[in-house]
């Protein structure tokens, strides 16, 4: 009998972790789904646009008016400058730097970005690189490191694997 009571509360604990799980996942998929569309139609097969929501989760957590300590702004976290370059390389009209709050425009000038830096470099360097700056991942490249396991810094190594995680994660849930 005590068997019996065991598994039937085992079950019930097992029901609710189940129930959680998927209340996050309806949650995180509502949040995400805006976001999805935007990169959808601003990746413009220049970056997997699930990709994408992995860095905008990362960067920001998905907050459009997001501002770093080191300035960086918006949802996919764009450094001034490099949004000011990458808006002249993209031919991006009217740009400004107040530009970067508004969400289609920073996932157009981010998804660039990482489609630009994915050219250059292998998957995991491709993210170093968005969050350490292209010259210092290629110095590192040059020196033979190509996976997130040598990155010396540990910030940048970090955040590969969190948007690793992430990508996985919206390969799932987004199968197309």
């Amino acid at each position: 009998m005590r068997k019996i009571k065991f598994k039937s509360k085992t079950a019930a604990v097992l029901a609710v972790i189940l129930s959680v799980a998927a209340a996050l996942l309806a949650v995180n998929y509502c949040i995400t789904a805006k976001y999805a569309r935007i990169a959808k139609e601003q990746a413009g097969g220049v970056a997997d646009y699930r990709l994408v929501l992995a860095v905008m989760k990362a960067e920001s957590g998905f907050k459009e008016n997001a501002v770093s300590p080191k300035g960086a702004i918006g949802i996919m976290q764009i450094m001034p400058d490099t949004g000011e370059w990458i808006s002249r390389q993209a031919k991006i009209p009217d740009y400004d730097e107040s530009k970067l709050y508004d969400a289609e425009t920073n996932v157009k000038i981010g998804s660039w970005y990482l489609g630009y830096l994915s050219d250059r470099f292998s998957h995991d360097m491709a993210l170093a690189a968005y969050n350490a700056g292209p010259e210092r991942v290629k110095n590192w490249t040059e020196e033979g490191i190509e996976s997130a396991d040598d990155i010396p810094f540990a910030e940048t190594r970090k955040y590969v694997k969190k948007v690793n995680i992430y990508y996985s994660f919206y390969k799932i849930i987004y199968l197309f």
